[in-house]
């Protein structure tokens, strides 16, 4: 059985390879920080470029969510980096007890 936490950090490994090996430029999708007050996400608003560049936070699986269904995020590899991320920062303010992820997998098989 995997936990939470298990996830997480696979989730933040993952993430972090990928975004080491990213050219830097001076426009980023999305904004990923992990510090001492936890992970945070910010990602930008497609939909006001190329005439602003606002950032939204995503604190929770909900704002992940209705920045991909309003378009406001686009392509495929973005939506999957937000969805994963989205979900790892909920969880890291929200972590679920074992025991309800034990639930959650028996509702699966």
């Amino acid at each position: 059985l995997i936990t939470s936490r298990e996830v997480l950090k696979k989730v933040k490994n993952t993430f972090l390879n990928t975004m080491s090996e990213a050219p830097k430029s001076s426009l980023q999708s999305l904004i990923y920080k992990n510090d001492e007050g936890g992970p945070s996400l910010s990602v930008l608003d497609q939909l006001l470029v190329p005439k602003s560049k606002e950032y939204l936070p995503i604190k929770t699986v909900e704002d992940a969510w209705a920045v991909i269904v309003s378009m406001q995020i686009r392509g495929a590899p973005l939506i999957a980096i937000v969805a994963c991320l989205g979900l790892a920062v909920d969880l890291s303010a929200n972590p679920p007890s074992d025991e309800k992820v034990e639930e959650i997998l028996k509702q699966k098989n």
